[in-house]
């Protein structure tokens, strides 16, 4: 059973809310003059964890997601139940596992779900564009971070590592993947 501290997310949640990146300059959809972007998608899912499901559906969207048809209570519970249950899955790898590996963490709900449920000496990560990393280095300045310049770094020194590998995008399914790297093999 995964632990999800509420008042860690619900802190990673005034994070992000506080701390939006522009709309250039991340992800985003419009349509039909409706705008979305990741940092919204991901402010849902916070909620979604924070407040569990039936709390999640009964509150009202927020202005931005009012008759806004690019947003879905339905598709944020759906990547929410896909994320918790990969990470479930994550959390029974068995082994001395010091390392982790994120690539495409993004914002870092992987690091605060990861963080919360496994003791690491170190989490390394690897954004493709890097416009998270500052904020990733600002709220989680207590997990021992590690930002690498290329996903495909040799790890040798730090021993099997978990590497998690998260592709795509909120509104076209997100397919996440994790290996174990022993670089000694």
């Amino acid at each position: 059973m995964l632990n999800l501290d509420r008042n860690k997310i619900g802190d990673f949640l005034a994070f992000t809310i506080y701390n939006l990146l522009l709309p250039k300059d991340q992800y985003f959809c419009e349509s039909g003059g409706c705008f979305w972007c990741d940092d919204y998608e991901q402010i849902e899912w916070m909620k979604y964890l924070f407040e569990g499901e039936e709390k999640y559906y009964d509150y009202s969207p927020p202005h931005r997601a009012k008759n806004n048809p690019l947003f879905s209570k339905d598709r944020v519970k759906k990547n929410c139940q896909e994320l918790l249950a990969f990470h479930e899955d994550i959390i029974k790898v068995p082994g001395k596992l010091k390392t982790l590996l994120i690539i495409n963490t993004k914002r870092g709900l992987d690091i605060l779900i990861s963080s919360m449920n496994r003791n690491w000496d170190r989490i390394a990560v690897y954004n493709a564009n890097g416009i998270y990393d500052s904020l990733v280095r600002e709220h989680f300045i207590n997990i021992p971070l590690v930002f690498i310049p290329d996903e495909n770094i040799d790890l040798k020194r730090w021993g099997p590592v978990l590497k998690i590998n998260n592709n795509g995008e909120y509104d076209r399914g997100i397919k996440r993947e994790w290996s174990i790297l022993d670089q000694e093999t």
